[in-house]
């Protein structure tokens, strides 16, 4: 089954996943509702649930620029308040890494971050 929705407004039931994957998407949405969406993914994972979220390691408080073509919008906490973020959420890290990509000839760090739910 295929869902497209909006990451910010999308619900599911509590306990509905074995995991939930987000992958360049929380850069995307403005840094103030992260705190939020953690906490979402965090109740729709099942006790014992994993989760893995990679954004950029950076503290942009949000811009809208060209990229690719089109206006995109950019907003993000450093590798250390992204982490805390994770935590205070619930979740327990059991890895995380700081990497970086070729952008256009860029070096762009980005935050990744395994966890999981606590059993019971």
């Amino acid at each position: 089954m295929t869902i497209c929705a909006d990451l910010r407004t999308v619900d599911f039931a509590p306990s509905t996943f074995d995991a939930v994957v987000s992958l360049y998407t929380f850069d995307h949405v403005p840094r103030a509702e992260h705190r939020e969406l953690l906490g979402r993914a965090h109740r729709w994972l099942r006790p014992g649930g994993w989760f893995l979220l990679s954004i950029e390691d950076a503290d942009e408080p949000g811009q809208t620029v060209e990229w690719l073509g089109v206006d995109m919008h950019f907003s993000m906490f450093d590798a250390a308040t992204t982490r805390r973020l994770v935590t205070d959420a619930g979740f327990l890290i059991e890895r995380t890494a700081v990497e970086t990509q070729l952008e256009r000839a860029t070096e762009i760090p980005y935050t990744w971050v395994l966890a999981r739910k606590p059993e019971r």
